[in-house]
């Protein structure tokens, strides 16, 4: 049985996690939603985390203002059904507990935890800016561009070089599906030195925008590229438009381009150990 209560949402929550939950939707192979969450699920790129693992909210967001919503518990056997029902197995599982206190997910935790998987807290900051007027004026000091198909395996470069990833044919994907989405807009600074990924769905979420990802070459960092490649994104959206993001709590870039601190997402994941 799943347990509902009703509850007023967060506006910052709201947003931010439709948002979020709504990009890898995107790109990913098959979406299953529940009550409680989500479950994403890419076999042709089972390399790609966030395509590939359950997101438990305890609430389901089809709407940003979705606010008065229903929490609701996830089945007892969750952890059980997740590690032995579907296949290819889902190596992850996030545990959103910004919306209830720590205590009422120890259980599920446990419960993954029996199942083999090992677990680790993080807490990230949610950012928020306003495009003003002011916006429509700055202009980068960069030379920026649209991102185009015969970028993609030096895009992939890119991404995997600034994240550190050991693998760049599972981010060629994952890149390639956001170029031929019209939900997503990338920008490149030339040459391929650092890259944005703006996603955008005017028409459930009109005002709102999400910064997905932001990375620039190790080598060509404190340069201001990405300075310039903000700039550039947000200059192009309509005045009153919310911008979201997330960055780690140690981060203060984001605070310096005019960003809020909004609100701080407290989560679990649970990684299988393959």
């Amino acid at each position: 049985m799943v347990h509902r209560s009703r509850s007023v949402l967060p506006v910052w929550y709201a947003e931010s996690r439709f948002l979020h939950s709504s990009a890898i939707r995107e790109i990913a192979d098959t979406t299953d939603s529940f009550v409680f969450g989500r479950m994403f699920q890419t076999p042709t790129n089972s390399r790609y985390r966030d395509g590939n693992h359950v997101l438990l909210t305890f609430c389901h967001l089809e709407y940003p203002w979705d606010c008065n919503g229903v929490l609701a518990d996830p089945p007892a056997n969750l952890a059980n059904i997740v590690a032995t029902t579907y296949q290819p197995a889902i190596p992850r599982c996030i545990i959103d507990c910004t919306l209830k206190e720590p205590t009422a997910t120890s259980s599920i935790v446990q419960q993954f935890q029996s199942q083999g998987f090992s677990v680790q807290p993080a807490k990230d900051k949610v950012m928020r800016l306003l495009v003003t007027e002011g916006w429509k004026h700055r202009k980068p000091s960069s030379s920026i561009r649209l991102a185009r198909t015969g970028d993609l395996e030096q895009l992939a470069e890119c991404a995997a070089s600034s994240f550190n990833y050991s693998e760049q044919e599972w981010v060629g994907d994952k890149l390639r599906r956001q170029m031929e989405s019209p939900l997503f807009t990338i920008y490149v600074v030339e040459e391929i030195l650092a890259f944005v990924v703006l996603f955008e769905w005017v028409e459930r979420a009109k005002d709102l925008a999400w910064v997905q990802v932001i990375g620039t070459r190790p080598e060509y960092r404190r340069r201001g590229l990405a300075t310039d490649l903000l700039t550039h994104s947000i200059s192009r959206l309509g005045v009153g438009t919310r911008v979201y993001l997330e960055a780690e709590e140690q981060n203060t870039f984001y605070e310096k381009l005019g960003f809020e601190h909004v609100g701080t997402i407290d989560s679990v994941e649970c990684l299988a150990n393959t």
